[in-house]
């Protein structure tokens, strides 16, 4: 995508609408995990990007979206669609 940022939401749980317009995004298919070596502090990296719509956020990100809460299992919205 070439675009200087991008806008990702998120919906609070009391409802509130999260909004960040966020400079680096990147794509990637299920086979990243499998050429780039990231530790990931939840989840299993052989099924990480395995369905659709699914994420990886560095540990800086879901804290500066979800604060303490846990991110999995979260919805965010990219350019106004549900990822």
């Amino acid at each position: 995508m070439q675009a200087p940022t991008l806008s990702i939401e998120y919906i609070s749980d009391n409802g509130t609408k999260i909004q960040y317009n966020e400079p680096r995004v990147f794509f990637a298919d299920s086979s990243f995990l499998k050429i780039f070596d990231f530790k990931l502090k939840t989840g299993n990296p052989k099924d990480a990007l395995s369905n659709p719509f699914s994420v990886l956020l560095t540990e800086t990100t879901a804290k500066k979206y979800f604060g303490d809460k846990d991110p999995i299992g979260k919805t965010l919205s990219f350019e106004g669609k549900m990822i």
